[in-house]
């Protein structure tokens, strides 16, 4: 980890912010844990920083995504289905490839979100799907290392 690793966007940067964030509860690393497997999980992707300087990101989608909302897109993981209802038990519309760009048509916070993929309208379980505003992981090389620059949620 980079010992200017940023975890927020405001004032968290700094190793000792990183451990008093993720290790302040046996929950909390716990948390951690969760988190960085479900982003490590996401594909990575090379990206060349506004320094020039080389990074890798994880998911590919933090990356690979420009041009789109952060608020208003979702992202397929696999498996994942287009529902006609907002119910486990509705049939499905469609299966949707792996990372397929979802836009957002609406989400209350709650497990679904009402998305339209492709102009094809319906409902995804938030299980199913992440928010490209979701944690991501950024490595960057430091000292001669790839270390850990930033983990991060949020725009």
């Amino acid at each position: 980890m980079s010992n200017d690793v940023r975890i927020s966007f405001g004032s968290g940067v700094g190793k000792e912010a990183f451990v008093r964030q993720w290790s302040s509860s046996p929950s909390d690393r716990a948390r951690l844990w969760l988190e960085l497997d479900k982003v490590l999980r996401l594909g990575c992707a090379k990206a060349v920083d506004g320094s020039g300087r080389e990074y890798r990101a994880m998911p590919a989608m933090f990356v690979t995504g420009d041009g789109l909302d952060g608020f208003s897109t979702w992202v397929a993981l696999p498996s994942a289905v287009i529902r006609r209802r907002p119910k486990a038990s509705a049939s499905v519309r469609t299966r949707l490839a792996a990372w397929s760009v979802l836009e957002n048509v609406d989400h209350d916070g709650g497990d679904w979100i009402e998305v339209r993929s492709n102009g094809l309208p319906g409902y995804i379980s938030t299980k199913q799907a992440r928010s490209l505003l979701d944690y991501r992981i950024v490595f960057g090389h430091r000292e001669g290392q790839w270390r850990i620059t930033a983990f991060v949620a949020g725009d």
